[in-house]
């Protein structure tokens, strides 16, 4: 078998499926065909660009500060869904190495323990993977057939008089919009369900890789946990070397420590600036959409619509923050890890590897936002505070 074919045989696990045929729809699985995967990425520009010119029409025909404010939320959840394509696309190669080390990380599992700790992580993504399509899928359904139930519930003879017609979001298609109301709306949710799909892949990709890594630090720490089993007084300080078992494992780990560390360099790479461009948006769009919720109070349909909305942008922002603190968490866990090992117990030799993982442990693994800002939990509620100041300039200004 070649090494694509084994490697897409790995992803066939029922954990990664989720995964698997989002990024295969929108044309970023990295297993697909050439072909395939630059027709399905065509037509996702091409949606996602005719989705965006009537926002933009209807910004120039009908400027406003409510025109913008309800525009502006929707267009930039279609720039943040277009970066990650590009980047991911420009970083295919990289997130096919990464998918290599991955393959060959389970192979080189030792024991059945080492197993149960991986599939755990693994389980954990999958149930992170299941959690988040339902919730944006949802939130996408409630933003987009809200507006549209008046002019349903009088199509289906259900309410009395005429509804007026009412889009997710400001558009100007150029056309008699009441119309082809349906024919707009169909097309609306289509390109929002496209964005919302982009969006699931890439951020699910993210945590696969990342629980893969939380798997190998615990796997890591696993092994140096073994060397303090035993009991036995009988030292043995300079004993051979084919003889040190501990010098062999600690060795072992050692490699594999360093193949973690460049599994995350790799990693950071590819997401650092997916999430320079996804921070920076994701700011300003909390801020629009938490001014349109306070701005709808008195609506209850639109309270609704925009809550769920506001909400899964919450959701985004604080899963990608904190996903990423659960990488700096088990790299500081290997450490930890380091420093429970009984070192009198080992051997010389053993002694001066020991020192050189605790230098090298002291550097935390973690993943950035443009190489600037580290993504943590920190981060998370340094954005809510940027967000909420945005928000009340903006609520000041928008009752003056």
């Amino acid at each position: 078998m070649s090494t694509t074919e084994v490697i897409s045989d790995f992803f066939n696990q029922p954990a990664y499926k989720i995964t698997a045929l989002t990024l295969r729809i929108v044309g970023l699985w990295p297993l697909q065909s050439k072909f395939e995967g630059k027709l399905l990425r065509f037509l996702w520009y091409f949606f996602i660009t005719t989705q965006m010119i009537p926002q933009i029409c209807v910004c120039i025909t009908d400027f406003g500060l409510e025109t913008l404010m309800s525009t502006i939320p929707p267009f930039t959840v279609a720039i943040i869904a277009g970066a990650k394509m590009i980047i991911s696309t420009i970083n295919n190669n990289k997130i096919i190495d990464l998918m290599k080390i991955m393959q060959q990380d389970w192979n080189s599992l030792k024991s059945e323990v080492e197993h149960k700790i991986m599939k755990k992580h693994v389980e954990h993504g999958r149930l992170l993977t299941l959690f988040i399509s339902m919730l944006y899928y949802n939130s996408l359904m409630v933003f987009l057939l809200l507006p549209v139930r008046p002019k349903v519930m009088s199509w289906l003879g259900l309410s009395k008089g005429p509804a007026d017609f009412a889009f997710p979001y400001p558009v100007n298609y150029g056309v008699d919009q009441d119309k082809y109301f349906y024919i707009i709306e169909a097309h609306i949710s289509f390109c929002s369900a496209l964005v919302i799909t982009l969006i699931i892949a890439a951020d699910t990709f993210f945590i696969v890789f990342i629980q893969h890594v939380c798997g190998i630090f615990t796997v890591i720490s696993h092994r140096l946990k073994q060397l303090s089993v035993s009991n036995n007084l009988n030292i043995q300080l300079y004993p051979s070397k084919r003889d040190d078992e501990a010098f062999w494992i600690i060795a072992s780990c050692i490699r594999k420590h360093n193949e973690a560390i460049k599994f995350t360099e790799l990693l950071e790479n590819i997401y650092c600036w997916i999430f320079f461009i996804s921070v920076g948006l994701e700011t300003l769009l909390m801020t629009f959409s938490g001014v349109q919720l306070v701005s709808q109070m008195d609506n209850i349909d639109e309270l609704f619509r925009w809550g769920p909305f506001a909400f899964g942008q919450l959701v985004h922002v604080f899963v990608e923050n904190a996903i990423s603190q659960q990488l700096i968490d088990y790299s500081e866990g290997f450490h930890d890890a380091i420093a429970m090992i009984k070192w009198y117990g080992l051997s010389i030799r053993s002694r001066k590897l020991i020192t050189f993982m605790i230098m090298r442990s002291r550097v935390t693994s973690s993943i950035s936002a443009g190489k600037m800002v580290i993504m943590s939990m920190e981060t998370f509620g340094m954005i809510l505070k940027t967000t909420m100041s945005y928000f009340t300039l903006l609520t000041s200004v928008q009752e003056e």
